[in-house]
């Protein structure tokens, strides 16, 4: 993949949760969870460069967690739009914040109790 290309599907996927995020309803009801999606999304904006960062592996688990976060509030979110809630925004925040470390590897299947593979995205755990 050229810098180019890397740089197009960062920015589809930052267009992707800004759009999925960028909801007057969630500004609305939810201004803690938006303002933590923000924040999130800035924060991945910081790494855009991180294929040139010297601290390549430091930044990348860095990204990873900043993904799993991302995928758990999207969940979230899309759960509040459709019903009511019945745990405060800062209790779901935090949740997300414990719960990203171990989203790849429930995601794929595993327990929380078995070792998960020795794919990068375990790097989080």
């Amino acid at each position: 993949m050229t810098n180019d290309e890397v740089e197009r599907f960062l920015k589809r996927y930052m267009d992707h949760y800004e759009r999925k995020f960028d909801q007057i309803w969630l500004k609305q009801r939810y201004k803690k969870m938006y303002d933590y999606s923000q924040a999130l999304l800035e924060s991945l904006a910081n790494y855009q460069q991180l294929a040139t960062s010297d601290q390549f592996w430091l930044d990348f688990v860095q990204v990873i967690k900043i993904d799993a976060k991302l995928h758990l509030l999207a969940f979230v979110v899309e759960s509040a739009e459709h019903s009511v809630v019945e745990i405060s925004e800062e209790e779901m925040i935090a949740m997300i914040e414990k719960d990203h470390a171990t989203y790849y590897s429930e995601n794929m299947g595993f327990k929380l109790n078995e070792r998960s593979s020795s794919s990068l995205l375990f790097l989080i755990e």
